[in-house]
Protein backbone atom coordinates (compact mmCIF):
# COMPACT_ATOMS: atom_id res chain seq x y z
CA UNK A 1 0.00 0.00 0.00
CA UNK A 2 2.82 2.40 0.87
CA UNK A 3 4.61 1.65 -2.40
CA UNK A 4 1.43 2.42 -4.34
CA UNK A 5 0.94 5.70 -2.50
CA UNK A 6 4.32 7.37 -2.52
CA UNK A 7 2.70 10.74 -1.83
CA UNK A 8 2.35 9.59 1.79
CA UNK A 9 6.02 10.54 2.16
CA UNK A 10 5.49 14.09 0.90
CA UNK A 11 4.64 15.50 4.34
CA UNK A 12 7.61 17.00 6.13
CA UNK A 13 8.30 15.36 9.47
CA UNK A 14 5.85 12.50 8.85
CA UNK A 15 7.18 8.99 8.31
CA UNK A 16 4.54 6.51 7.16
CA UNK A 17 5.71 2.94 7.65
CA UNK A 18 4.63 -0.52 8.77
CA UNK A 19 6.09 -1.83 12.06
CA UNK A 20 8.55 -4.68 11.63
CA UNK A 21 6.51 -7.83 12.13
CA UNK A 22 7.08 -11.59 12.26
CA UNK A 23 4.21 -14.09 12.21
CA UNK A 24 4.71 -17.53 13.76
CA UNK A 25 2.28 -19.83 11.95
CA UNK A 26 0.06 -22.43 13.61
CA UNK A 27 2.35 -25.25 12.46
CA UNK A 28 4.97 -24.05 14.95
CA UNK A 29 2.41 -24.31 17.75
CA UNK A 30 1.52 -27.85 16.63
CA UNK A 31 5.19 -28.90 16.55
CA UNK A 32 5.84 -27.38 19.97
CA UNK A 33 2.90 -29.22 21.51
CA UNK A 34 3.66 -32.56 19.89
CA UNK A 35 7.46 -32.56 20.23
CA UNK A 36 7.21 -31.90 23.96
CA UNK A 37 4.16 -34.13 24.54
CA UNK A 38 2.34 -31.24 26.18
CA UNK A 39 -1.28 -32.14 25.52
CA UNK A 40 -1.66 -34.46 28.56
CA UNK A 41 -0.69 -31.74 31.04
CA UNK A 42 -2.33 -28.97 29.00
CA UNK A 43 -5.72 -30.68 28.92
CA UNK A 44 -5.56 -31.79 32.54
CA UNK A 45 -6.93 -30.00 35.60
CA UNK A 46 -3.44 -28.78 36.51
CA UNK A 47 -3.12 -25.24 37.82
CA UNK A 48 -2.13 -22.34 35.57
CA UNK A 49 1.20 -22.14 37.39
CA UNK A 50 1.96 -25.82 36.73
CA UNK A 51 1.03 -25.55 33.05
CA UNK A 52 3.10 -22.38 32.61
CA UNK A 53 6.13 -23.94 34.30
CA UNK A 54 5.87 -27.05 32.11
CA UNK A 55 5.66 -24.98 28.94
CA UNK A 56 8.60 -22.80 30.02
CA UNK A 57 10.74 -25.92 30.50
CA UNK A 58 9.88 -27.20 27.02
CA UNK A 59 11.81 -26.56 23.81
CA UNK A 60 10.71 -24.66 20.74
CA UNK A 61 11.17 -26.45 17.37
CA UNK A 62 14.69 -26.94 16.02
CA UNK A 63 15.94 -24.20 13.72
CA UNK A 64 13.56 -21.72 15.29
CA UNK A 65 16.38 -19.60 16.76
CA UNK A 66 17.61 -18.59 13.30
CA UNK A 67 14.29 -16.96 12.45
CA UNK A 68 14.09 -15.15 15.77
CA UNK A 69 17.68 -13.93 15.50
CA UNK A 70 17.02 -12.57 12.03
CA UNK A 71 14.03 -10.65 13.36
CA UNK A 72 15.93 -9.30 16.37
CA UNK A 73 18.79 -8.16 14.15
CA UNK A 74 16.54 -5.52 12.53
CA UNK A 75 14.38 -4.49 15.50
CA UNK A 76 15.72 -1.93 17.94
CA UNK A 77 12.52 -1.21 19.83
CA UNK A 78 10.44 -3.05 22.43
CA UNK A 79 8.51 -6.00 21.02
CA UNK A 80 4.89 -7.00 21.57
CA UNK A 81 4.15 -10.74 21.54
CA UNK A 82 0.46 -11.48 21.06
CA UNK A 83 -1.82 -14.29 20.06
CA UNK A 84 -3.63 -14.64 16.74
CA UNK A 85 -5.62 -17.83 17.00
CA UNK A 86 -8.28 -19.57 14.96
CA UNK A 87 -11.01 -18.81 17.50
CA UNK A 88 -9.88 -15.21 18.02
CA UNK A 89 -10.56 -14.58 14.34
CA UNK A 90 -14.08 -16.03 14.53
CA UNK A 91 -16.76 -13.37 13.94
CA UNK A 92 -19.49 -15.23 15.82
CA UNK A 93 -17.69 -15.59 19.18
CA UNK A 94 -14.66 -13.32 19.72
CA UNK A 95 -11.89 -14.55 22.02
CA UNK A 96 -10.06 -11.24 22.33
CA UNK A 97 -8.55 -10.74 25.78
CA UNK A 98 -8.64 -14.42 26.71
CA UNK A 99 -5.01 -15.29 25.97
CA UNK A 100 -1.85 -13.64 27.29
CA UNK A 101 0.05 -10.80 25.65
CA UNK A 102 3.64 -9.91 26.53
CA UNK A 103 5.90 -6.94 25.88
CA UNK A 104 9.67 -7.15 26.20
CA UNK A 105 12.18 -4.27 26.22
CA UNK A 106 14.97 -3.66 23.74
CA UNK A 107 18.48 -4.55 24.86
CA UNK A 108 21.82 -4.45 23.06
CA UNK A 109 22.46 -7.99 24.30
CA UNK A 110 20.66 -10.05 21.65
CA UNK A 111 21.00 -13.25 23.68
CA UNK A 112 19.16 -11.64 26.56
CA UNK A 113 16.34 -10.46 24.28
CA UNK A 114 16.19 -13.86 22.57
CA UNK A 115 15.63 -15.59 25.90
CA UNK A 116 12.88 -13.15 26.87
CA UNK A 117 11.26 -13.55 23.46
CA UNK A 118 11.25 -17.35 23.59
CA UNK A 119 9.80 -17.33 27.10
CA UNK A 120 7.09 -14.90 26.01
CA UNK A 121 6.15 -17.15 23.07
CA UNK A 122 5.87 -20.14 25.41
CA UNK A 123 3.80 -18.04 27.78
CA UNK A 124 1.29 -17.18 25.06
CA UNK A 125 1.08 -20.85 24.07
CA UNK A 126 0.51 -21.87 27.70
CA UNK A 127 -2.30 -19.34 28.16
CA UNK A 128 -4.45 -21.31 25.72
CA UNK A 129 -4.81 -23.93 28.46
CA UNK A 130 -5.24 -21.72 31.52
CA UNK A 131 -8.39 -22.14 33.63
CA UNK A 132 -9.98 -18.94 32.30
CA UNK A 133 -9.44 -20.08 28.72
CA UNK A 134 -10.91 -23.53 29.41
CA UNK A 135 -13.92 -22.01 31.17
CA UNK A 136 -14.56 -19.66 28.27
CA UNK A 137 -14.20 -22.53 25.82
CA UNK A 138 -16.81 -24.49 27.74
CA UNK A 139 -19.16 -21.52 27.98
CA UNK A 140 -18.99 -20.96 24.23
CA UNK A 141 -19.30 -24.66 23.31
CA UNK A 142 -15.86 -24.82 21.73
CA UNK A 143 -13.34 -27.65 22.01
CA UNK A 144 -9.99 -26.54 23.37
CA UNK A 145 -7.84 -29.15 21.63
CA UNK A 146 -9.11 -27.86 18.27
CA UNK A 147 -7.65 -24.41 18.87
CA UNK A 148 -4.78 -23.37 16.58
CA UNK A 149 -2.43 -20.68 17.78
CA UNK A 150 -0.36 -18.33 15.65
CA UNK A 151 1.69 -15.58 17.26
CA UNK A 152 2.51 -12.10 16.03
CA UNK A 153 5.78 -10.44 17.00
CA UNK A 154 5.72 -6.71 16.32
CA UNK A 155 7.93 -3.81 17.22
CA UNK A 156 6.20 -1.24 19.40
CA UNK A 157 5.67 2.06 17.57
CA UNK A 158 6.67 5.18 19.44
CA UNK A 159 9.70 7.21 20.46
CA UNK A 160 12.53 6.59 22.89
CA UNK A 161 13.80 9.24 25.29
CA UNK A 162 16.75 8.22 27.41
CA UNK A 163 16.15 4.67 28.61
CA UNK A 164 12.36 4.83 28.22
CA UNK A 165 10.14 4.06 25.22
CA UNK A 166 6.81 5.83 24.82
CA UNK A 167 4.29 4.02 22.57
CA UNK A 168 2.43 6.05 19.96
CA UNK A 169 -1.18 6.48 21.06
CA UNK A 170 -3.84 9.17 20.60
CA UNK A 171 -5.40 8.75 24.00
CA UNK A 172 -6.87 5.96 26.09
CA UNK A 173 -10.33 4.46 26.42
CA UNK A 174 -12.42 2.48 28.87
CA UNK A 175 -15.13 0.14 27.52
CA UNK A 176 -17.88 -1.14 29.81
CA UNK A 177 -20.06 -4.22 29.28
CA UNK A 178 -23.85 -4.78 29.53
CA UNK A 179 -25.77 -6.03 32.56
CA UNK A 180 -24.00 -8.87 34.41
CA UNK A 181 -27.25 -10.61 35.30
CA UNK A 182 -28.06 -10.79 31.60
CA UNK A 183 -24.76 -12.49 30.83
CA UNK A 184 -22.79 -9.30 30.15
CA UNK A 185 -18.99 -9.59 30.28
CA UNK A 186 -15.97 -7.85 28.83
CA UNK A 187 -16.02 -10.47 26.06
CA UNK A 188 -19.43 -9.42 24.76
CA UNK A 189 -19.39 -9.04 20.96
CA UNK A 190 -20.45 -5.38 21.02
CA UNK A 191 -17.84 -4.56 23.66
CA UNK A 192 -15.20 -6.42 21.66
CA UNK A 193 -16.01 -4.51 18.46
CA UNK A 194 -16.14 -1.19 20.30
CA UNK A 195 -12.69 -1.80 21.80
CA UNK A 196 -11.37 -2.72 18.36
CA UNK A 197 -12.83 0.45 16.89
CA UNK A 198 -11.16 2.60 19.54
CA UNK A 199 -7.86 0.76 18.97
CA UNK A 200 -8.17 1.47 15.25
CA UNK A 201 -8.60 5.15 16.06
CA UNK A 202 -5.27 5.08 17.94
CA UNK A 203 -6.46 4.71 21.52
CA UNK A 204 -5.02 2.28 24.05
CA UNK A 205 -8.13 0.50 25.32
CA UNK A 206 -9.08 -1.12 28.61
CA UNK A 207 -12.02 -3.50 29.04
CA UNK A 208 -13.05 -4.64 32.51
CA UNK A 209 -15.43 -7.09 34.13
CA UNK A 210 -17.65 -5.45 36.72
CA UNK A 211 -17.55 -6.86 40.25
CA UNK A 212 -18.73 -10.46 40.47
CA UNK A 213 -18.17 -11.13 36.76
CA UNK A 214 -15.51 -13.57 35.57
CA UNK A 215 -12.50 -13.35 37.86
CA UNK A 216 -13.52 -10.00 39.37
CA UNK A 217 -14.13 -10.21 43.09
CA UNK A 218 -17.32 -9.13 44.84
CA UNK A 219 -20.89 -9.45 43.62
CA UNK A 220 -23.32 -7.47 41.49
CA UNK A 221 -24.44 -4.30 43.32
CA UNK A 222 -27.39 -3.03 41.24
CA UNK A 223 -25.30 -0.31 39.66
CA UNK A 224 -23.97 1.32 42.84
CA UNK A 225 -20.77 -0.65 43.37
CA UNK A 226 -20.31 -0.65 39.61
CA UNK A 227 -19.92 3.13 39.73
CA UNK A 228 -16.89 2.55 41.95
CA UNK A 229 -15.59 0.00 39.45
CA UNK A 230 -15.71 2.70 36.78
CA UNK A 231 -13.89 5.21 39.00
CA UNK A 232 -11.20 2.66 39.86
CA UNK A 233 -10.71 1.88 36.17
CA UNK A 234 -10.37 5.56 35.31
CA UNK A 235 -7.80 5.93 38.08
CA UNK A 236 -5.87 3.00 36.64
CA UNK A 237 -5.78 4.65 33.22
CA UNK A 238 -4.78 8.00 34.70
CA UNK A 239 -1.96 6.40 36.70
CA UNK A 240 -0.61 4.38 33.79
CA UNK A 241 -1.18 6.91 30.99
CA UNK A 242 -0.61 10.28 32.67
CA UNK A 243 -1.60 13.25 30.56
CA UNK A 244 -3.67 11.24 28.08
CA UNK A 245 -7.31 12.13 27.61
CA UNK A 246 -9.82 9.36 28.23
CA UNK A 247 -12.75 8.26 26.09
CA UNK A 248 -15.40 6.39 28.06
CA UNK A 249 -17.57 3.97 26.10
CA UNK A 250 -20.40 1.84 27.49
CA UNK A 251 -22.90 -0.60 26.06
CA UNK A 252 -26.40 -0.81 27.59
CA UNK A 253 -25.98 -1.09 31.41
CA UNK A 254 -22.33 -0.16 30.90
CA UNK A 255 -23.45 3.08 29.27
CA UNK A 256 -25.73 3.90 32.21
CA UNK A 257 -23.09 3.60 34.92
CA UNK A 258 -20.25 4.87 32.74
CA UNK A 259 -21.99 8.06 31.67
CA UNK A 260 -22.95 8.93 35.24
CA UNK A 261 -19.29 8.87 36.26
CA UNK A 262 -17.89 10.24 33.01
CA UNK A 263 -19.86 13.47 32.75
CA UNK A 264 -18.29 14.85 35.95
CA UNK A 265 -14.84 13.22 35.91
CA UNK A 266 -12.34 15.78 34.61
CA UNK A 267 -10.11 13.04 33.19
CA UNK A 268 -12.80 11.96 30.72
CA UNK A 269 -12.92 14.01 27.55
CA UNK A 270 -15.31 12.08 25.26
CA UNK A 271 -18.33 9.86 25.93
CA UNK A 272 -19.85 7.06 23.83
CA UNK A 273 -23.16 5.33 24.58
CA UNK A 274 -24.14 2.21 22.65
CA UNK A 275 -27.69 0.89 22.81
CA UNK A 276 -28.75 3.45 25.43
CA UNK A 277 -31.43 1.63 27.50
CA UNK A 278 -33.59 4.69 28.07
CA UNK A 279 -36.70 2.55 28.71
CA UNK A 280 -35.02 0.79 31.66
CA UNK A 281 -33.07 3.57 33.39
CA UNK A 282 -33.33 7.27 34.10
CA UNK A 283 -30.89 9.21 31.91
CA UNK A 284 -32.05 12.72 32.90
CA UNK A 285 -28.69 13.23 34.66
CA UNK A 286 -27.20 13.67 31.19
CA UNK A 287 -28.73 17.14 31.02
CA UNK A 288 -25.68 18.22 33.03
CA UNK A 289 -23.32 16.88 30.35
CA UNK A 290 -20.95 19.40 28.76
CA UNK A 291 -18.70 16.94 26.93
CA UNK A 292 -18.77 15.54 23.38
CA UNK A 293 -21.16 12.58 23.34
CA UNK A 294 -21.82 9.96 20.67
CA UNK A 295 -24.92 7.78 20.87
CA UNK A 296 -25.31 4.84 18.48
CA UNK A 297 -28.72 3.22 18.49
CA UNK A 298 -30.67 0.64 16.53
CA UNK A 299 -34.06 1.81 15.28
CA UNK A 300 -35.57 -1.43 16.64
CA UNK A 301 -33.82 -1.35 20.01
CA UNK A 302 -35.86 -3.41 22.48
CA UNK A 303 -34.74 -1.41 25.53
CA UNK A 304 -34.66 2.13 24.21
CA UNK A 305 -37.56 3.60 22.23
CA UNK A 306 -36.00 5.77 19.54
CA UNK A 307 -38.32 8.78 19.89
CA UNK A 308 -37.62 8.97 23.63
CA UNK A 309 -33.92 8.97 22.94
CA UNK A 310 -34.28 11.65 20.26
CA UNK A 311 -36.17 13.85 22.73
CA UNK A 312 -33.34 13.51 25.25
CA UNK A 313 -30.74 14.29 22.59
CA UNK A 314 -32.62 17.47 21.64
CA UNK A 315 -32.34 18.65 25.25
CA UNK A 316 -28.65 17.78 25.51
CA UNK A 317 -27.73 19.69 22.36
CA UNK A 318 -28.43 23.00 24.11
CA UNK A 319 -25.27 22.57 26.20
CA UNK A 320 -23.09 19.91 24.59
CA UNK A 321 -21.88 18.52 21.28
CA UNK A 322 -24.10 15.47 20.88
CA UNK A 323 -24.28 13.18 17.87
CA UNK A 324 -26.93 10.48 17.46
CA UNK A 325 -26.25 7.83 14.83
CA UNK A 326 -29.15 5.52 14.03
CA UNK A 327 -28.54 2.10 12.51
CA UNK A 328 -31.48 0.93 10.43
CA UNK A 329 -33.17 -2.47 10.86
CA UNK A 330 -31.09 -3.01 13.99
CA UNK A 331 -31.90 -4.23 17.50
CA UNK A 332 -30.29 -3.67 20.88
CA UNK A 333 -27.39 -6.08 20.34
CA UNK A 334 -26.48 -4.76 16.86
CA UNK A 335 -26.76 -8.27 15.44
CA UNK A 336 -25.73 -8.20 11.78
CA UNK A 337 -24.54 -4.59 12.13
CA UNK A 338 -21.35 -4.93 14.16
CA UNK A 339 -19.09 -3.77 11.33
CA UNK A 340 -21.28 -0.69 10.85
CA UNK A 341 -21.11 -0.01 14.58
CA UNK A 342 -17.33 -0.36 14.61
CA UNK A 343 -16.87 2.03 11.70
CA UNK A 344 -19.13 4.64 13.30
CA UNK A 345 -17.13 4.56 16.55
CA UNK A 346 -13.76 4.78 14.78
CA UNK A 347 -14.87 7.65 12.53
CA UNK A 348 -16.29 9.74 15.38
CA UNK A 349 -13.28 9.10 17.62
CA UNK A 350 -10.86 10.16 14.90
CA UNK A 351 -12.84 13.35 14.34
CA UNK A 352 -12.73 14.15 18.05
CA UNK A 353 -8.96 13.73 18.15
CA UNK A 354 -8.61 16.52 15.59
CA UNK A 355 -10.62 19.04 17.62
Amino acid sequence: MIKRNMDLNDFEGVNVCIPKTLVLCTEIFDQFMENNDLYPIALSEASDETILETFMNSHLPDGFNLNLRAFLSVVRKPIAIRSSSLLEDAHYQPFAGIYSTYMIPFDEDIEKVLLMLKNAIKGVYASVFFQNSKAYMKATSNIIDQEKMAIILEEVCGNSYGNRHYPTISGVALVLHPHPLGGGTMHNKVVFRAAGALNNAGLATLRINFRGVGQSSGEHDEGQGELEDVRASLQYLADNYPGQYITLCGFSFGARVGLEVGISDHRVRNLISLGTPIDKYDFSFLEACRKPLLLIHGDHDEFGELNRLKALVDKLRHNASVELQIIRDCGHFFEGHLDELKEAISDWTRRQSKI
